[in-house]
């Protein structure tokens, strides 16, 4: 059964009418200047988050020199990958494979296929390492084959906090720095396995070409820029109140404060305590007219 929002009296089915039987009220827009207060209110609260939003994914992503060079230096973080490192020989009883340590050459070889078409030799390789002429030979590759890998890795996670530093500016430039050193590193200790596979003087064997110098050179460029980041910052502007907005909707959605005990509008800046003089004045101006036109006419 329904009853009147305001003397909280039981309607009956043929109380049909907006106003209530018993008090009188107009049940229809019973609290409409309540509601319009709240729906103001959340709308003050939502146009700050969204503002900070905005300016701090800009800011971070091309927000100043710093950042638009941090995002201009991924591409030669990704094109040294592509670079050649080191090759492998590896015997077979029908001939031979060659494992090249570049982007598309692991990448094939991952998926199953090598750029000559033999298949299956990540498959063969861990079989090999008991091999007495063999063996030391193929863990070096294998160690090296995974310092590659991590390498890529590495890549992979520089991009990916790049592209979500509007979360944390800071924090995810520290965190590139951090994958910066891991990547250059396991470039070093691959060119290392990739010599001791080559000192080895087994018919498995390895040469080393340019492409670990490139991608640690990559790396420390990339660092460098992060490095500069987090030492400077990226200054993120925001409106006046912004702010303080943000911090009063998060102590609401922690149930730190109510929506219904704040003023409205919750944060009063110079732009809106002139807009509200500026509304009270023609508000007066208006009332002033009108008693002098009912004084006239009378």
């Amino acid at each position: 059964m329904a009853q009147c929002p305001s003397c909280k009296q039981k309607l009956r089915l043929t109380d049909v009418s907006q106003n209530c039987p018993h008090c009188g009220v107009n049940m229809r827009f019973y609290g409409f200047e309540d509601r319009f207060h709240s729906d103001a209110k959340r709308a003050e609260l939502s146009l700050a988050r969204s503002q900070l939003f905005i300016r701090t994914l800009k800011a971070a992503l091309i927000g100043g020199r710093l950042p638009i060079a941090r995002l201009v230096l991924l591409l030669p973080l990704i094109l040294t990958l592509l670079a050649p490192g080191a090759s492998a020989v590896i015997p077979l009883p029908f001939g031979q494979e060659t494992l090249n340590l570049h982007l598309v050459g692991v990448i094939m070889t991952v998926l199953g296929g090598g750029l000559d078409g033999n298949t299956g030799i990540l498959a063969l390789l861990p079989a090999m390492t008991g091999s007495a002429v063999n063996g030391k030979a193929t863990l070096w590759l294998l160690s090296a084959f995974g310092a590659y890998v991590l390498t890529v890795l590495s890549a992979i996670l520089c991009i990916l906090f790049t592209i979500l530093s509007f979360l944390n500016i800071r924090r995810t430039a520290k965190l590139n720095c951090a994958v910066c050193c891991i990547g250059a590193a396991a470039q070093v200790v691959e060119a290392f396995f990739a010599l001791c596979c080559r000192g080895a003087h087994a018919p498995v064997s390895m040469t080393l070409s340019f492409g670990p110098a490139a991608v640690i050179l990559a790396f420390g460029v990339f660092f460098a820029a992060n490095l500069m980041i987090l030492k400077k910052g990226i200054p993120v502007e925001l409106d006046e109140g912004v702010e303080e907005r943000v911090r009063i909707a998060k102590a609401i959605r922690k149930k730190e404060m109510r929506l219904e005990d704040l003023p409205q509008p919750i944060v009063e800046t110079p732009e809106t305590q002139a807009l509200r003089k500026k509304i009270l004045a023609e508000k007066r101006d208006a009332e002033t007219d009108d008693g002098s036109d009912g004084g006239e006419e009378k």
